[in-house]
């Protein structure tokens, strides 16, 4: 979504390993883009310089797999 704007209906979910057409929600507000990755972590981005922005920490989150083993129930 664009960074300035927060409007639940325009947010765009994109799958892994693909790619949306994407428009400026608000063409006349700054050209930066915030992405959200799942479990919350976000990052902004301007795209007039294709840098992060200063505040950002990068785009990153943990993907938990929890294993179970027979042995850890009782029967």
């Amino acid at each position: 979504m664009q960074s300035c704007v927060t409007s639940e209906g325009l947010l765009s979910t994109v799958r892994p390993h693909s790619s949306v057409p994407y428009a400026w929600d608000e063409p006349t507000l700054p050209r930066s883009i915030t992405l959200v990755a799942p479990g919350g972590a976000t990052a902004s981005y301007d795209m007039k310089s294709l840098r992060e922005d200063h505040e950002a920490q990068g785009l990153t989150y943990e993907n938990f797999i929890y294993i179970a083993f027979t042995g850890t129930f009782k029967s």
